[in-house]
């Protein structure tokens, strides 16, 4: 499915979690969700442009003054109707900050944000349309606020939960994890890709591997030694991205 997405900034989406910006994640979430064009509007200073022409695929409405992650908008993509609009809600029923129009109703909800309406109102006013606004729960781990330091540290807390996987094994969750997930936690905090993390992977396992080719006990020692090194390293990569 063909969509594009509005992505809502304010002064709160400059905030870093775990070493991107609020804004900039929610922009990735809308890419990952299938958005192809995605539009950056800060809710204070800019209006929205007519940008859409004649398109008349679905429109992603995402927030981008909280921390945002795949699972508040897949399950809006995944009950997407053929003509309306479907709003993502908490557990307590409230609007979570993401909203998906289709077909005629995209046209009025641009042009309610042009207006200045918020997507807030937008979503509230949609509960009494004809017919009403689709109501999704989002996942687990989708959404959190970041308006207080104490609520940007449990933003933290609640995205480093994602690092523990049900595939992992007894081995991975008791000796790899609880090394490489605090290394993962400095290097999310640098401007390191994670392509660059699993090239220094491949580079100390090939050093590990020319040490322990040696005659010498001690180079043997040492290479398996690196090679366990880049073995906590080499989970860091997938954590990191």
């Amino acid at each position: 499915m063909e969509l594009d997405a509005v992505v809502l900034f304010d002064a709160l989406s400059q905030q870093k979690i775990a070493g991107l910006t609020a804004g900039e994640r929610a922009v990735r979430v809308a890419r990952r969700a299938g958005a192809t064009r995605v539009l950056v509007v800060d809710r204070v200073r800019d209006p929205l442009p007519a940008w859409r022409g004649a398109r008349r695929c679905p429109v992603l409405v995402l927030r981008g003054d909280q921390l945002v992650h795949p699972p508040l908008v897949t399950p809006l993509i995944a009950a997407a109707p053929a003509d309306g609009l479907a709003i993502a809600v908490g557990p307590d029923g409230r609007y979570a900050g993401a909203l998906l129009a289709t077909g005629d109703r995209a046209g009025p909800v641009l042009e309610a944000l042009a207006r200045g309406d918020g997507d807030a109102a937008i979503a509230e006013a949609a509960r009494s349309a004809s017919p009403p606004a689709l109501r999704v729960p989002h996942g687990e781990i989708a959404r959190h606020a970041i308006a207080t330091p104490d609520d940007r540290r449990a933003a933290h807390r609640l995205l480093y939960r994602i690092l523990i996987k049900p595939q992992d094994n007894a081995i991975t969750r008791t000796l790899y994890r609880p090394i490489s997930s605090p290394l993962t936690r400095l290097l999310v905090w640098t401007p390191i890709t994670p392509n660059q993390i699993s090239y220094l992977v491949a580079a100390i396992v090939a050093l590990g591997c020319w040490l322990t080719a040696s005659a010498s006990p001690a180079r043997v020692v040492a290479g398996t030694a690196v090679i366990l090194a880049a073995a906590y390293l080499d989970c860091c990569d997938g954590e990191v991205a």
